[in-house]
């Protein structure tokens, strides 16, 4: 159903969805604490790794969901 996933390409896209959680949570701690620049670092940061994650997802299993 799936096809030929690797197994490097999972690893990756964990990878990618590990590193968004931490980085959504320094990006409220640092908000918290008042921190602008380091706010404004990890928020777009942040951004940058969920739209990589997003685009590892799609590229994985995007397939799955087009009609």
């Amino acid at each position: 159903m799936l096809g030929d996933i690797a197994i490097a390409e999972i690893s990756v896209f964990l990878i990618l969805v590990w590193v968004s959680a931490a980085d959504v949570i320094a990006t409220v701690v640092f908000y918290k604490l008042h921190f602008r620049k380091a706010f404004a670092i990890a928020a777009y940061s942040g951004l940058f790794s969920i739209v990589l994650a997003g685009w590892a997802y799609f590229s994985i299993w995007g397939y799955v969901w087009v009609p």
